[in-house]
């Protein structure tokens, strides 16, 4: 078997922060360092620089890309044309293995970089930006926009994907189906280890807390949860606990002065922390709406289970579409308050029986959701040598 060599890691999306909170932001770092786990001498590109100190792994921040500029046509053609400092930082880390990137709308400068040493691409595609950017925010350049990720999907050596429905839309795409692989979220190595709780909010203390811990978007369903706590008998003495921020945040805020012994918000907190916040709940909930998107990964319900704490979670495809197998949680229908109670109540009828459920959980996200499997899978492929993709090719 060959010796763990040098990647270069690509995220060439001026959005996300190496250090941030979010999803995506977590997601790179930690692969990152299951890499260098691994023995992989990681060498970063990013636009974004980090926020405060890193001493992961190498990192060359580059800037530029059109970030903070409003008119959505003069931003895209920025980030279209603007691919030089990512490509010099590239050539600054000197020879590799492989070329790791993480999908972005406009990111060329790896796939480019990687032709040029003839070394296998490896693309992450953790949505289908294009559309996303269509849906949710203004984008300009639309079929421009889905010709480059057509034409990094057919390139190529490899795309993996955090889904299989994503796996599905990819292939629609013109990615080859044997090239394409269902590589999903881990898990950090804080969520597997015995952590104290973290303190809970003095009004909630003496109840039942139920915890949502993330980005508070609209498809997030906080205003389900909030409406179906506040719906729920006394007597069940159930109160939540919601940690993070986001667009609903005055929503949750307004429910917090309204029901002050009920509803408790405090703000983000870092991903680290996370883990001692689920610790010290008795269960926390993933109230997804039916609008969410079918092919994102949950990481809140990769988290829970590796945390060991009794999870609920609404039935959308993406939770449904988890490898779920000897895994245990209560679902409900999204958006509807009465399964959400049904859910809860059956928990709380048996907390013993859930937090033994849990504790299994615990045992089987060990050996599936963690951040080093994905490395070592990755590090499988890279022995494989795949080669690039002559798809297309001139």
């Amino acid at each position: 078997m060959r010796a763990p060599g040098r990647l270069a890691y690509v995220c060439a999306d001026a959005g996300i922060p190496p250090d941030g909170a979010k999803g995506a932001s977590v997601h790179f770092r930690e692969l990152g360092r299951a890499l260098v786990r691994e023995g992989y001498d990681v060498q970063a590109v990013t636009r974004r620089p980090p926020t405060g100190a890193w001493n992961d792994f190498p990192l060359r921040a580059v800037g530029g890309g059109g970030r903070g500029v409003p008119d959505p046509l003069v931003r895209e053609l920025a980030e279209l044309t603007d691919q030089r400092g990512l490509a010099e930082a590239l050539t600054e880390c000197g020879p590799v293995q492989a070329v790791y990137e993480r999908y972005s709308l406009w990111g060329l400068s790896g796939l480019r970089h990687a032709r040029a040493l003839g070394v296998p691409f490896f693309l992450e595609v953790n949505a289908p930006l294009w559309e996303e950017a269509e849906r949710y925010r203004a984008l300009a350049l639309g079929a421009p926009a889905r010709a480059v990720a057509r034409e990094l999907f057919r390139r190529a050596s490899r795309v993996l994907v955090v889904s299989a429905p994503l796996r599905d839309r990819i292939i629609a795409e013109g990615a080859e189906p044997d090239r394409v692989i269902v590589f999903p979220n881990g898990v950090a190595p804080a969520f597997l280890e015995d952590t104290a709780p973290a303190d809970v909010p003095t009004a909630l203390r003496g109840r039942f807390i139920l915890t949502f811990v993330g980005s508070l978007k609209p498809w997030h369903g906080i205003e389900m949860l909030l409406d179906a706590v506040l719906a729920l008998p006394t007597s069940l003495n159930v109160g939540l606990w919601v940690v993070g921020d986001g667009p609903e945040a005055p929503r949750v805020d307004e429910a917090a002065r309204l029901h002050p012994d009920r509803v408790v918000r405090t703000a983000s907190v870092p991903h680290e922390q996370v883990p001692s916040v689920l610790r010290a709940s008795d269960a926390t909930v993933a109230p997804y709406t039916s609008s969410s998107p079918t092919y994102f990964c949950p990481l809140k319900v990769v988290e829970a289970f590796a945390a060991g704490v009794p999870l609920l979670a609404s039935a959308v495809p993406a939770v449904q579409r988890l490898d779920l197998r000897g895994l245990t949680l209560g679902t409900f229908q999204p958006g509807s308050r009465s399964s959400f109670r049904c859910a809860l109540e059956r928990l709380l009828a048996d907390p013993t029986a859930a937090r033994a459920s849990a504790d299994h959980n615990r045992s089987v996200a060990r050996g599936r959701f963690t951040w080093d499997q994905r490395a070592r899978e990755l590090g499988a492929l890279l022995e494989d040598g795949a080669p690039l993709s002559t798809v297309g090719a001139a």
